[in-house]
């Protein structure tokens, strides 16, 4: 089978020769590690040295993303991964550089943010901005002005493609390509949003409702350019459940959500909704009253089981499960390979997609995460 028929399959509950395999993001450090050569692929490293070669100038930050799109399309057909997604990456030019891992953006007067990066742990973070102060109510003025300025939504022009484009023609028609059109929610890690959907749910609303229309031409312009499955959705929820109330997530995200499902069914597209945690109390109106078609990050360590999934939700395709946080770290290759096989014995393999629960950290162990990849080639559905 190719692995654009395997991800398929997946996704219709059926058989496949072996098991899909796929990663959102596998940190550079431990790909390199991996495969014997200098690679830049994901995690907070990618970031820093995106935005490093931005403050060389165009030139410099052009040659860096020429050599990330040949590293991460290389990778995933070198490791036989089944599907490739564009990584996350740090898009925005800083403004200035204050020391040597800590970068402005934007404009003291206006939006800007403050992201620092540690080569302790390979993290890139927002650790300030404009809304850390009088936050809620700067917020809510923003989002009356964007709701008022409204007109509708707008493809994006084709020239915003030319990466993705690339990343596609470089990786093959083989694999199965995912976008990250169709994110929806709000910022759960951020104070101000949080309050303002309790102080102000109709302008929420409002606002989310054009957010997912945004997302809706987003995806249809995917689409064009050869996605077949939206790797999207969005953080909503914490080890012990969801961040803000599942009511709030009824009145104000599961409309919009609706609508960016609907799409994608329409266009003959697949939705994957990827959260952390605990997603019990929210988890119906993901898949049935949405219909999402798949569910990514699913949080061992949050007690998130495939077998509990499986037997509530029949129809919806798993991605992932490995614990990141537990045995692909602290773990040896034997305990990996024992989770594997305890992993896809939940499912017997069919309509999962085996991977980590969320990525391959920074901390993990190359020969771990290798033995993860190398259990699932070997083992076949309906064991």
């Amino acid at each position: 089978m190719t692995s654009r028929e395997r991800i398929s399959l997946a996704f219709a509950g059926k058989p496949t020769d072996r098991v899909p395999i796929f990663d959102q993001t596998v940190f550079s450090n431990v790909a390199s590690a991996a495969m014997g050569r200098q690679l830049d692929i994901g995690g907070g490293e990618l970031r820093y040295r995106e935005v490093c070669s931005w403050m060389q100038g165009e030139a410099a930050h052009a040659e860096f993303v020429d050599k990330m799109l040949r590293d991460v399309a290389w990778f995933y057909r070198e490791v036989g991964y089944d599907m490739i997604r564009m990584p996350w990456r740090e898009t925005r030019r800083p403004t200035r550089q204050i020391d040597q891992y800590t970068f402005f953006f934007g404009d003291r007067d206006g939006v800007w943010a403050v992201c620092t990066y540690s080569p302790e742990s390979g993290s890139w973070h927002e650790t300030d901005n404009y809304l850390r102060e009088n936050g809620v109510d700067r917020l809510i003025d923003d989002l009356r002005r964007q709701v008022a300025a409204y007109q509708g939504a707008q493809r994006p022009d084709k020239s915003a493609f030319a990466e993705w484009d690339r990343l596609l023609a470089l990786a093959g028609p083989e694999l199965a390509a995912a976008c990250g059109a169709g994110g929806i929610g709000f910022g759960m890690h951020d104070l101000a949003w949080l309050e303002a959907l309790y102080l102000e749910t109709d302008l929420m609303r409002i606002w989310h409702d054009q957010h997912a229309d945004r997302q809706v031409a987003a995806i249809e312009a995917f689409c064009e350019h050869g996605a077949r499955v939206c790797l999207a959705g969005g953080d909503f929820c914490y080890h012990a459940g969801p961040a803000y109330s599942p009511y709030l997530f009824r009145e104000i995200v599961l409309p919009g959500l609706r609508r960016i499902v609907g799409a994608c069914r329409r266009l003959g597209m697949r939705y994957i909704f990827r959260t952390d945690g605990d997603i019990w109390k929210a988890v119906d109106m993901l898949f049935k009253e949405a219909g999402c078609h798949g569910y990514g990050e699913i949080d061992y360590s949050a007690g998130m089981r495939l077998k509990d999934l499986r037997q509530a939700y029949p129809g919806v395709c798993l991605f992932g499960n490995i614990d990141c946080a537990g045995v692909l770290v602290k773990g040896d290759v034997d305990d990996v390979r024992r989770a594997v096989d305890d992993n896809l014995r939940e499912t017997g393999g069919i309509g999962h997609v085996l991977g980590s629960s969320n990525s391959v950290v920074y901390e993990t162990p190359p020969e771990n995460y290798l033995a993860m990849v190398e259990a699932a080639k070997v083992w076949r559905p309906g064991l």
